[in-house]
């Protein structure tokens, strides 16, 4: 019992991590994925997201299930044999539906009310660049690029 407990203040801390920094609410990008994608992927756009400040959202629980979405959490930040991975997750099924989210991983940057998507398996930095590249809107064109510039990961 206190193993879940604690496990359960811990996912409630992850959670929160956005929150805290106010990443979301000052934030013009957001990265969606899933608890279903592989442990390294979700490792990996975790330690990315910290260098771009970017917030990952998951649309709810895994398997609709509290325990078990705080045990998966636990263990991409906590990987065996390695140092822990600082970050978090913040879930929230409405940013999916205003953005129309399909698919994960995909990466969304907002900007006056106006946005671009972009969906694939790659690097924060891929999905950048082709924003940056390939966006119809200049001012999310320009966004993209602040985060490929003041970022170099």
């Amino acid at each position: 019992m206190k193993k879940i407990i604690l496990i359960n203040v811990l996912f409630l801390g992850l959670i929160g991590n956005c929150y805290a920094q106010g990443t979301i609410q000052n934030n013009h990008a957001m990265l969606f994925v899933s608890l279903g994608m592989p442990k390294l992927v979700l490792r990996q756009y975790v330690i990315q997201s910290n260098l771009y400040h970017i917030p990952i959202i998951l649309r709810g629980f895994l398997h609709n299930n509290y325990p078990e979405t705080a045990k998966k959490i636990y263990d991409i930040l906590h990987p065996e044999n390695a140092k822990e991975i600082t970050g978090g997750f913040e879930i929230d099924p409405i940013y999916f539906r205003k953005f129309q989210i399909n698919a994960v991983p995909a990466l969304v940057i907002q900007k006056q009310d106006r946005y671009t998507v972009v969906y694939g398996n790659v690097p924060i930095s891929k999905l950048l660049y082709l924003i940056a590249q390939n966006s119809k809107n200049m001012l999310i064109k320009n966004q993209a690029r602040k985060y490929l510039e003041n970022n170099h990961a």
